[in-house]
């Protein structure tokens, strides 16, 4: 019988107390302060401000590149005592309690913010502040600042700023076919206005043709006494009816509508944020726009222009895959191409090499000019390295900033630098380096979205300058503190702005370790993460619980620390958590996930399911527990992010090796949103006998606990009720977890019930009587 590594002298409390507290540092404070640095620039200038956390609330940091300067931004006890006499409020300098805060230095610094339930400008010098007026419904500004393009009841509406009149843009928007909205129906604007400001590109989204699911509030919020049905419209793979787009330009003085004489698009990825994602854009003249079709079951991608007074359309030219043609690296990021309408070229992202690079394209002729990384790169002669992401371009210079991974073979392909690159001359120049991940935030980026969303900082966030001369990266790795710098555009370090204060990490705290191991062929490359339990002895054996969430579309495996990580650095403390409880916990990046090269993530096209690599994974288990022999592989467990399938098919498919499984939210892919299984499985769906979960049953032999909640939009329970069925006419005993009114988040119940699921099965333990967990989340809402 192997050793547990609870003795009784331990108390079972304190390890879900000290889980707890790890669990409630993603996005608070609790744990560690200034893990990350968002800088605003200053309109004009290349001065920016960011928030700085103290260990008593907050303070505002004004930078000067160019003095290598960082000193506090105004005098917060000024602020706070002209603020506290204008509202009648107490107002504590430490804690200021703004948002929304602009900047402006000349001719003089006056700062403008919102402060109970009020915007306020205060000019530095004053003793007061000044309630001030702002349309902060606007809508989306018109180039010359003189209208608004907004959506209401379906419809497009434009206003006019100088005099308040509104009118409709278009009429026949209806709930299942409504102008410029996305999937959702919900913000931001899909829109664009014309350079000229005359004209808006738009588009119809057309749901009325796409089955309907339905859902049955068990326990309504009304407390009716009756169940209650409501349908969503959601497009299967394979169903002959899917969300498409009409592509519309409104001329908003006269009303003409002109509709591209183009067939409706379907939607791309789970969003539907069409223009936000740069799928359709203007070229200078206000005439021509160009937009991006993106077949179904992406195996072409078409760039075409729309003359928009006429509506004729022109392919310039396309990209054909036989697996699927990727705009971006995974499934949250913005599409890694830049129009430059100046010049009327197209930096193109693609990995016809078989690593994602760069191309450009003349939009006058869609001929390609030259591949931008090639023969001519002169700094690097090695090919097998992938563009990230673009930062910055410099029109006057011709020179894109941007991120780069996997160019040196002793760096993780995982870490990204920031390098510069000449588009005309491919001449490559780094401007970071080390065995570091270099975070830069951009507006659409995970990090600022969701600090927008909690007030903490605007949307207004960019990790460059407007300039291009400085940028802003986080450097962080799992097993260190991040390091904020600022970096000049020679890739000189002009500051330190912030290195992390870890003021709520436990005494014991045990550092992750980033990992490298090889796959079942003995050839490729795995990279990962451990985590060990805080008072960790080598002297003890520990079971081991797979976090590795495996999928397609994106990675759930962190790289970087807290904030800067994937998902903001939820992975990074969620496996933390779950090692506080006394497991060693194993994350791993296999074959069929994205971030490598193309033939990487092929691995797992034409069934979903088989980006779990379990092969690859058990294959590093194992090396990792030849190296730390106190690894248990007696006791194995799998978990996952909610929607990840992998432990359903870990127990069927490897019952020998896995012995407990935590599924939240299963996921079949016959039942994912059309627009993501028909890229990675194909528009027929067509899967040999034995591929699916509900086909491999009858070989269960560890503990499974299935957890779903009924209002699942994002994952339907019929995924998990399909599974149910077959493993009862299996006659297969499992254990069921229905929450009526949960959604596809995994909610603090849902957790700590995974939690205890596993202490009891891995570690023979019973979990404490009457735990409550909150998490950040819980507390993020109590706090509004």
């Amino acid at each position: 019988m192997s050793q547990h590594i609870m003795t009784d002298d331990d108390s079972i409390l304190s390890h879900y107390q000290q889980a707890q507290a790890i669990a409630q540092g993603v996005l608070t404070k609790r744990l560690i302060l200034n893990d990350a640095v968002f800088p605003h620039w200053i309109e004009g200038s290349d001065f920016f401000w960011y928030l700085r956390e103290t260990r008593a609330g907050k303070e505002y940091r004004l930078v000067n590149p160019k003095e290598a300067s960082n000193q506090p931004a105004f005098d917060h006890q000024a602020l706070a005592d002209a603020l506290a006499k204008a509202s009648a409020q107490t107002v504590d300098p430490e804690n200021l309690p703004i948002s929304t805060l602009k900047i402006q230095l000349s001719p003089t610094t006056v700062i403008e913010f919102t402060a109970f339930d009020k915007h306020w400008r205060y000019t530095t010098g004053k003793t007061a502040c000044e309630a001030i007026k702002l349309n902060s419904d606007a809508g989306l500004l018109s180039p010359d600042g003189k209208k608004a393009a907004f959506a209401h009841d379906n419809n497009l509406w434009v206003r006019d700023l100088t005099n308040g009149k509104e009118w409709a843009l278009t009429r026949d928007g209806t709930a299942d076919n409504y102008y410029a909205g996305d999937c959702s129906g919900s913000p931001p604007l899909q829109a664009m206005w014309s350079p000229d400001s005359q004209r808006l590109l738009t588009h119809q989204l057309d749901k009325r043709s796409v089955e309907t699911t339905p859902f049955i509030h068990h326990v309504p919020v009304d407390e009716s006494p009756r169940p209650q049905l409501v349908e969503y419209k959601i497009a299967h793979p394979g169903d002959v009816q899917v969300e498409t787009y009409r592509l519309t330009v409104v001329d908003v003085e006269t009303g003409q509508v002109q509709d591209a004489n183009y067939r409706p698009l379907p939607q791309y990825s789970s969003s539907g944020f069409f223009t936000r994602d740069g799928l359709g854009w203007w070229a200078s003249d206000s005439r021509r726009a160009f937009f991006i079709d993106v077949a179904r079951g992406a195996k072409t991608v078409r760039v075409v222009e729309l003359d928009t007074y006429s509506g004729t359309t022109r392919m310039l030219f396309e990209e054909v895959s036989s697996t699927f043609v990727k705009l971006s690296h995974a499934l949250p990021e913005r599409p890694v191409f830049l129009p430059l309408p100046d010049s009327d070229e197209l930096i193109w992202f693609s990995e016809r090499s078989g690593w994602a690079q760069l191309y450009l394209y003349d939009l006058n002729t869609g001929l390609l000019k030259h591949p931008i990384i090639g023969k001519k790169a002169s700094t690097n002669d090695n090919k097998e390295w992938l563009i990230r992401s673009i930062l910055h371009f410099d029109a006057a210079l011709r020179e894109l900033l941007i991120q780069t991974a996997a160019r040196d073979p002793d760096i993780s392909p995982y870490y990204r630098d920031i390098c510069k690159l000449n588009i005309d001359t491919g001449e490559l120049t780094p401007l970071t380096k080390g065995q570091f991940d270099h975070a830069v935030f951009e507006p659409d980026s995970t990090q600022v979205i969701l600090r927008s969303w909690l007030g903490t900082d605007g949307l207004d966030v960019r990790g460059v300058s407007p300039s291009g001369n400085y940028l802003v990266s986080t450097r962080s790795r799992v097993d260190m503190l991040p390091i904020s710098l600022l970096i000049d555009r020679e890739g000189g370090e002009v500051l330190t702005l912030e290195t992390a204060d870890p003021v709520g990490l436990p005494e014991d705290w045990q550092w992750p370790e980033p990992i490298k191991l090889k796959s079942a062929d003995g050839h490729t490359d795995l990279y990962g993460v451990v985590y060990r339990p805080p008072g960790f002895s080598p002297e003890k054996h520990y079971p081991i619980v797979d976090f590795s969430c495996a999928y397609p579309a994106y990675s759930y495996v962190p790289h970087a620390a807290f904030t800067s990580g994937v998902y903001c650095g939820e992975p990074y403390l969620m496996g933390a958590a779950y090692a506080a409880l006394g497991f060693i916990v194993v994350a791993l990046e296999v074959p069929g996930m994205s971030y490598r090269h193309k033939a990487f993530q092929e691995r797992s096209y034409g069934r979903m399911a088989s980006a779990n690599a379990f092969n690859d994974r058990i294959a590093g288990i194992h090396q990792l527990a030849k190296r730390y022999p106190y690894m248990d592989l007696d006791r194995v467990g799998l978990v996952g992010c909610d929607g990840i399938n992998g432990p359903v098919y870990g127990l069927l498919e490897y019952p020998e090796f896995y012995k407990v499984g935590v599924m939240v939210a299963f996921q079949d892919s016959r039942f994912e949103p059309a627009s993501i299984a028909e890229m990675y499985e194909g528009v027929s769906q067509q899967q040999t006998n034995g591929c699916y979960a509900e086909d491999l049953v009858s070989s269960l032999q560890g503990k499974l606990l299935l957890i779903h909640g009924m209002l699942d939009t994002v994952t339907p329970p019929e995924n998990t009720f399909r599974l149910v069925e077959a493993l009862r006419q299996a006659n297969k005993d499992f254990d069921l977890l229905l929450l009526p009114n949960d959604g596809h988040e995994i909610s603090s119940y849902t957790l700590r019930r995974t939690w205890d699921y596993l202490l009891k099965h891995l570690q023979g333990i019973e979990p404490p009587e009457t735990f409550k967990l909150t998490t950040a989340w819980d507390l993020l809402l109590e706090t509004g």
